[in-house]
């Protein structure tokens, strides 16, 4: 199965990012980009996508804070400026700043098919990725769900206090990574046969 049909969007690739040759993707609802891709050595995960103000300010405030800038900020024309890195556990991530100069285009709301309806990381440690992510970003915490021999999960949003929040976080493993969950018209099918 390829991303393009798991997601329902259809793939756009993007000029080619400046400096290094690298082809960018998107996978695009409509005219709308929802996620995109680009290969990066040595890395192989869905990154989130953090929009903020200025791309080199945040670049300089994760590395002192621990993170780690795994590639250089660099311009997409006419689409955006962006920066990869990762996280002071290690969990990649992507700070981004539109173009102002491109029309900001209408987004999809979740669940339509496409868009992205919940985003998960996996820290090392979650009171200290929570903090990192507050004191970075602006994260709030909505509520902690206590989920047993697992730990707590955390909900959170973006600092405009969703009831339901933007996502959660929780320990899990030594490595931190991102995931996200697409909303999608795809209906999954058990292999098994029914029970008689």
């Amino acid at each position: 199965m390829r991303y393009s049909d798991a997601l329902s969007a259809t793939p756009r690739p993007v000029k080619e990012v400046p400096g290094d040759g690298m082809q960018y993707t998107t996978f695009n609802v409509g005219d709308v980009g929802m996620a995109g891709m680009l290969h990066i050595d040595g890395h192989t995960a869905w990154l989130g996508y953090i929009a903020v103000d200025d791309v080199d300010a945040h670049v300089d405030n994760i590395v002192e804070a621990g993170g780690k800038l795994l590639k250089p900020a660099a311009d997409v024309p006419g689409m955006l400026r962006f920066a990869v890195m990762s996280d002071p556990q290690g969990a990649g991530i992507v700070v981004f700043a539109p173009n102002p100069a491109m029309p900001a285009p209408t987004r999809l709301a979740s669940p339509t098919p496409g868009t992205i309806g919940w985003h998960e990381l996996y820290t090392a440690d979650l009171e200290r990725g929570f903090e990192c992510y507050n004191k970075l970003f602006g994260w709030t915490k909505v509520s902690d769900m206590d989920m047993g021999s697992a730990g707590i999960y955390r909900i959170f949003d973006e600092g405009d206090h969703k009831p339901r929040g933007d996502g959660g976080m929780m320990k899990k493993g030594p490595r931190s990574h991102c995931l996200v969950g697409a909303s999608t018209s795809m209906s999954i099918r058990s292999r098994r046969p029914a029970a008689a």
